[in-house]
């Protein structure tokens, strides 16, 4: 194992590797107790024997006390719609202990700065409720040393129906007002706040309600087009801004993982369960944050 700072091209293409502890050459399946929102289709790789492993690299499997180790007196915001919540709360869970720290709130932000019982308490982590990446005065690196930011879901979702030139325009010009907020704190003061766009999930398979029942534009094949463009330009943004220190501007795959799977979270047509996807894209941050460890 290495802990290398991991480019976009490193960890967006994989697969699901048995855990070292697991003997099968292939991925062994398991039935759900549920359907995902009334359809046929049960079946999902099981996370506890599986990882996501990318295929042109292989990054360390933080244990609980390298998590802890890792966001030890950090500041660390997501900014983003409800699939960042989850993956804020699956985050709290598996690295601070603190389940379900955020709840469903539009233009709210959640922050938790955990207790001395928690292996977080030295850090503070926030949850901003901001679903189509308005950039506004929390999404200042001055009191951040992490930001991970997201936005894609709303702007296909029935309400909005972004064009893929609509998103396209939106993603410029979010980029380009963080990119001004991060030249401007390394004049200033030298900072070094890393930004991670933390990629829309895929959706559930089996979503029959959501696709019937309202006109919603998030397909698979819709986010997947936002995803290869957001990829591509911060591919351009980091050899365009030479003044970015290594690793600062990041792209981390959460559509790749989430893609074969097909249960939704238990009465949820929109989610994946927190065990379904959360591993791989929990780890993935966290060597974002400490590629040292």
């Amino acid at each position: 194992w290495h802990s290398p700072v991991i480019s976009p091209q490193d960890a967006s293409l994989g697969s699901f590797t048995p855990k070292p502890s697991v003997f099968c050459p292939v991925c062994e399946v398991r039935k759900p107790p549920h359907r995902a929102c009334g359809s046929g289709r049960q079946w999902i790789v099981d996370p506890r024997k599986y990882d996501w492993v990318p295929y042109a690299c292989q990054y360390p499997q933080h244990t609980d006390a390298s998590a802890s180790a890792c966001v030890k007196g950090k500041r660390i915001l997501f900014s983003g719609d409800s699939h960042t919540r989850t993956f804020f709360n699956a985050f709290m869970d598996k690295v601070c202990k603190v389940p379900a720290a955020a709840q469903k709130g539009h233009a709210t932000s959640q922050c938790h700065s955990p207790n001395a019982t928690s292996p977080c308490h030295t850090a503070y982590l926030c949850m901003e409720h901001n679903y189509l990446g308005w950039v506004d005065a929390t999404l200042n690196p001055d009191w951040w040393d992490v930001i991970v930011a997201n936005f894609g879901q709303h702007p296909a979702c029935g309400a909005h129906h972004w064009t893929q030139t609509e998103f396209r325009n939106w993603f410029d010009n979010y980029m380009a007002l963080v990119l001004r907020r991060l030249k401007d704190q390394k004049d200033r003061k030298g900072g070094q706040t890393r930004f991670v766009w933390y990629s829309s999930n895929a959706m559930p398979i089996a979503r029959d309600k959501m696709m019937t029942a309202s006109d919603d534009w998030r397909t698979n094949q819709r986010l997947q087009m936002y995803e290869w463009y957001a990829k591509a330009r911060i591919d351009v943004l980091q050899e365009e801004n030479g003044w970015l220190g290594r690793g600062q501007l990041l792209y981390m795959d959460s559509f790749s993982p989430t893609l074969p799977l097909q249960e939704a979270a238990d009465g949820d047509c929109g989610h994946f369960s927190v065990a379904s996807y959360q591993r791989p894209t929990i780890n993935q941050l966290l060597n974002f944050v400490c590629p040292k460890l």
